[in-house]
């Protein structure tokens, strides 16, 4: 082998492993080899040059390369190397969609190849069978010739055939054989320091732990494949479809969709046909649970049209699957079960077991409602594994599918208990889960299964049973242990980060200065964050649903009112001495829209509250008036006058409660669901130190955090300069009681950003999960601190939860925007109130009974404020 030709040879494995290196070999050695009229040597170059391109996702170039690679060795009377370019040139084109052209170059290149040779053609062969969709001829071949390439001790070629067998398993739903052989390929590709190649293969892991359920495993696979990536200056445009996907599996739905547009994006431009395509279906998956069945159908029926002209059959039909997912999700369009048979055959047949599944239990459903048994029974047959292996969603639907057979046939009991194992089954998988945000999100899964059980029990009419059922159904994450995160360096610093970009960006708006680049640094910060904050794991199980028995025997001389909406309808149910009941009230929207009526006055009568605006205070009192008659009044004969612990659902979660007429005067707290209210009386209750900031630019802060320190004989202030976050959290750990004035700002599209301003930025949900102990008592006297975004199931994320997530006791802050400076004597008297020896409730209802009722006078903000978790 000449010195040229040896470098060409060299060129090319560095291609492969290391691009900037390759380039600049394949560079040098191409003009040399020109000028030296070495055909042969130039066309090993420009493959090299092609495969660079290649791994820098630049198709177009890298097809131009390889072309050029094949016409230099025709050109130097190099069949075999002209070949061997073949072999790439028709990779490069299936990428672009040219798979009839690309199968057409295998061909001529089958023609001048024999011994190794031709085993390395078939395994391209291989993987672009695999592409088409057609799985099992794909699979055949690799397993015809791995034997044969570890004879010939080819480990590159090893690392790609295990690497491209293994995504041909994950497509196959056989994620243990798919997990078997990437390892391998990664062990391999590491020992030949192939870092590009072990990149690719961690992303790939990465896909398979997302296709099993794995999410945290999934997430660590895919920041290493990331930062490897980076490192070689190769982009991701893989790695961000896969973690869009992750995302969208999760129910992270805005993140998982701006990941799928920004891949669909880069595709586009790389020239890459195959991968756009099937980010054009992820991104129709995006909009459909965006809710936006319209624009998912279109999207899946382009992307069908793409895989049509790739022939790639697998594909047509699993944009298919999406397309009818759309047209089910509109109601005004009929069921169409035949052609939900079809395309589940389609899948099976294609090789999308998980997905054939997905449908006949649809099928299964549809057919149990309208009473044909039979055809049901044999879908739900044909479905049966999905109950114990694939996505975790998806064995949670074939246990509700079980159910609804099991109920149809008259076994109702066992029903029940197929309910509560698809139940058991997400919060088991949820307890593996540390972020709130997954957590709740993934709670979406359970919303129908809760939904049978307690339908189950309405029919029964077994209040008892009811609200079990109901309480399983609810804000089940302030439920977890408290996760306790690792000591994180780079998470610290980019939470102070961000606390400087928000400062910068507050003093540009002030300056009427650009905040572009600010935006983008913010959205990058937060991004970083929270996938930080998604590999957390969490530790412990999830704490049991209380029996009404032990919530009878804790609510001693108080109430229990927890509200209930179901297909439409609004139920409460009382718990009042020892007895549990149940109340039809009515139509579920009735009271929502009064909830909305009645915070939009109450905000406009807060802004207007210099002007003294009237229509806003009456339309606040005609809509409180209309909420009582409809929420409380049906209720009060058997409430009475005790003091409530109000569960509320829906709409009904963004109600001051005390501004109904019927509750202002009595001790009254909110807790998202009754087992949380139960939690958080068995903590205890301490008063001894106390903990006063005051957050910079609002009016009245520190005069009241001054005066609330005054009543302590423990007591640390932090004012001005010193209000800082990490002196705040520092403080905050292990003090009785934390009073905190400053502005509020929530966030409905993040709501774990949502954050108290200190002097050095943003004190988000995120701080305080670093917090190792929480005060038993927080009173946040800010705008909004107590309101939190609501999310499926009857979850709610906020600053308000992350508190009560982390065992806060008892929680004070308002649920709308308040007055600054009118808010100030009241905060001080709640603070008297419970220095005489008042609980929180209490002491809350008597700084309220002391001011004048704000649906009279709008400065009387302490009727927007809650207690949150005990009274």
């Amino acid at each position: 082998m000449t010195e040229l030709a040896s470098r060409a040879e060299e060129a090319l494995r560095l291609a492969q492993a290391r691009p900037a290196e390759g380039l600049s070999l394949a560079l040098e050695v191409a003009g040399r080899a020109l000028e030296a009229g070495d055909l042969p040597s130039a066309s090993v170059a420009e493959r090299a040059l092609g495969l660079v391109a290649l791994h820098t996702q630049n198709l177009p170039d890298a097809v131009a390369h390889f072309v050029q690679a094949v016409r230099h060795a025709e050109r130097g009377a190099a069949p075999t190397v002209a070949a061997r370019a073949r072999i790439s040139l028709s990779y490069a084109l299936a990428a672009t969609g040219a798979t009839k052209r690309a199968l057409r170059e295998a061909d001529l290149a089958a023609s001048h190849l024999s011994g190794f040779d031709s085993v390395r053609l078939e395994v391209q062969r291989a993987l672009i069978l695999t592409q088409l969709g057609r799985l099992d001829e794909g699979l055949a071949i690799y397993r015809r010739t791995l034997p044969a390439v570890r004879r010939h001790r080819d480990v590159l070629l090893e690392v790609r055939l295990l690497c491209n067998r293994g995504i041909l398993y994950s497509y196959r739903g056989q994620y243990g054989l798919a997990e078997t052989d990437l390892r391998r390929a990664a062990e391999l590709s590491d020992a030949a320091g192939q870092d590009l190649m072990g990149a690719f293969i961690r992303g790939n892991l990465g896909y398979v732990a997302a296709c099993r359920g794995d999410v945290l495993a999934a997430l660590r696979w895919y920041d290493e494949a990331e930062a490897q990536r980076r490192a070689l200056g190769a982009t991701s445009a893989h790695l961000l479809q896969d973690r869009a996907k992750l995302l969208l599996a999760v129910r992270l739905v805005p993140e998982g969709r701006r990941a799928a547009e920004a891949a669909l994006a880069d595709w586009r431009r790389q020239g890459d046909a195959t991968s756009a395509a099937e980010a054009q279906l992820l991104l129709a998956e995006a909009a459909l649970l965006d809710g936006e069945p319209d624009a998912a159908y279109s999207l899946a029926e382009e992307a069908r049209a793409s895989f049509a002209r790739q022939r790639r059959s697998a594909w047509q039909a699993l944009a298919r699957h999406v397309a009818l997912q759309a047209s089910l999700a509109d109601p005004g369009e009929p069921v169409p079960i035949g052609r939900a048979r079809r395309v589940a055959d389609e899948l099976e047949r294609t090789g999308w077991r998980a997905e054939a599944a997905d449908v006949r239990l649809f099928t299964a459903a549809l057919y149990l409602s309208n009473g044909r048994i039979r055809q049901a029974r044999t879908d739900l047959e044909r479905a049966k594994l999905s109950r114990r292996q694939g996505p975790i969603g998806l064995q949670a639907r074939a246990w509700h599918a079980e159910a609804l057979l099991r109920l149809a046939t008259g076994r109702r009991r066992t029903a029940a208990a197929a309910v509560a194992r698809g139940l058991q089954l997400i919060e088991e998988y949820r307890a593996t889960l540390g972020a709130a945000d997954l957590s709740t999100s993934f709670a979406a899964h359970r919303v129908e299964l809760a939904n049978l059980g307690l339908r189950m029990a309405l029919r029964d009419q077994h209040p008892r049973r009811v609200l079990q059922w109901v309480e399983r159904g609810r804000a089940s994450h302030l439920m977890f242990p408290p996760v306790r995160p690792p000591t994180d360096d780079r998470l610290a610093a980019d939470l102070a980060a961000l606390r400087g970009v928000v400062i910068a960006m507050d003093e540009a708006l002030r300056a009427g200065e650009p905040t572009r680049s600010l935006l983008r640094r913010q959205a990058d910060l937060e991004a970083r964050i929270r996938t930080r904050w998604h590999r957390m794991p969490r530790f412990g199980d999830v704490s049991s649903v209380v029996a009404p028995s032990t919530l009878a025997d804790a609510l001693q001389d108080w109430a229990l009112v927890e509200y209930v909406i179901i297909d439409g309808r609004l139920l409460a149910l009382t718990l009042v001495n020892r007895r549990c009941r149940l109340h039809e009230l009515g139509p579920a929207i009735d009271a929502e829209q009064e909830v909305w009526y009645l915070a939009s006055a109450l905000r406009r009568q807060t802004l207007a509250r210099i002007r003294r605006t009237p229509h806003a205070g009456a339309s606040a009192r005609l809509a409180a008036q209309r909420l009582q008659e409809l929420v409380v009044a049906p209720l009060l004969r058997v409430l009475g006058d005790r003091p409530l612990v109000v569960a509320p659902a829906g709409a009904l979660q963004l109600l001051p409660w005390s501004v109904l007429p019927g509750l202002r005067s009595r001790p009254l707290c909110v807790t998202p669901s009754a087992s949380v209210w139960y939690l958080a009386v068995q903590r205890a209750v301490a008063c001894g130190s106390l903990l006063a900031v005051a957050g910079p630019t609002l009016p009245g802060a520190a005069e009241e955090a001054t005066a609330v320190a005054g009543l302590y004989p423990r007591a640390e202030l932090l004012t001005g300069e010193d209000a800082t976050v990490e002196r705040v959290l520092g403080a905050i750990d292990g003090v009785d009681v934390v009073h905190l004035a400053a502005h509020g700002h929530p966030r409905a599209d993040n709501p774990l950003f949502s954050h108290l301003q200190l002097v050095d930025g943003p004190l988000t949900a995120y701080d305080l999960e670093r917090i190792p102990r929480m005060a038993s008592l927080v009173v946040v006297s800010a705008c909004d601190a107590g309101r939190t975004e609501q999310r499926r199931g009857n979850e709610v994320l906020g600053l308000a939860t992350a508190f009560l997530a982390r065992r806060c006791r008892t929680l004070v802050a308002p649920l709308l925007s308040v007055p600054d400076v009118e808010t100030v004597p009241h905060m001080i008297a709640l603070q008297q109130h419970l220095r005489s020896g008042s609980s929180p409730a209490e002491a809350l209802m008597r700084a309220r009974v002391a001011a004048a009722p704000i649906l009279e006078d709008p400065t009387a903000s302490v009727d927007l404020f809650a207690c949150l978790g005990a009274g």
